[in-house]
């Protein structure tokens, strides 16, 4: 699923179901953020459905919802 939202140049396992993805690059517009813009990292529970968006002191959070096309 986040290889459809942006790239990244590393990742950590927080646990089963979260990760956290570092030096990312956006493939879309997501919230105020923009495609091409590089953040600091993201955060993905797919247990929760949830994308953290982290640049600096801006963090923006979002529900993610499977789409099965």
């Amino acid at each position: 699923m986040e290889k459809e939202l942006f790239d990244w140049e590393g990742w950590d396992i927080i646990d089963t179901s979260t990760f956290y993805f570092y030096n990312i690059t956006l493939k879309r517009d997501i919230g105020s953020f923009k495609t091409g813009e590089q953040l600091a990292g993201a955060m993905v529970c797919y247990e929760e459905g949830e994308l953290v968006l982290q640049n600096g002191d801006k963090e923006e959070m979002f529900k993610l919802h499977l789409k099965v096309a």
